[in-house]
């Protein structure tokens, strides 16, 4: 578990937001949830937070959850490409309208 609130704070970023998650991360397509905890599954977003945090450098990530494990992922993908991104379109024009 990689935990960035301590340099973020630091900081100053992202004082304002009252709401966290866990994300796992992986080594293979997963297909099932078995021992897995967190909130969400991916496996880039770990490496980067690995990294961030060895150059002591705050790491915030923004994911759109787009499939759920073992119900046909690849195809509830595809399908929810667009919403994908409008719900990140939005997310960030909030953002930048509340800096």
């Amino acid at each position: 578990r990689i935990d960035s609130s301590e340099l973020l704070a630091a900081r100053g970023f992202c004082q304002h937001w009252t709401e966290s998650a866990t994300c796992n991360t992986g080594d293979s397509f997963l297909t099932e949830l078995t021992d897995i905890e967190g909130d969400v599954v991916d496996m880039e977003a770990y490496a980067q937070a690995f990294v961030c945090r060895a150059k002591e450098i705050p790491f915030i990530s923004v994911k759109y959850v787009s499939d759920v494990i073992g119900q046909n992922s690849v195809k509830h993908w595809e399908d929810r490409l667009e919403d994908a991104r409008a719900g990140l379109s939005h997310f960030f024009n909030v953002l930048k309208e509340s800096i």
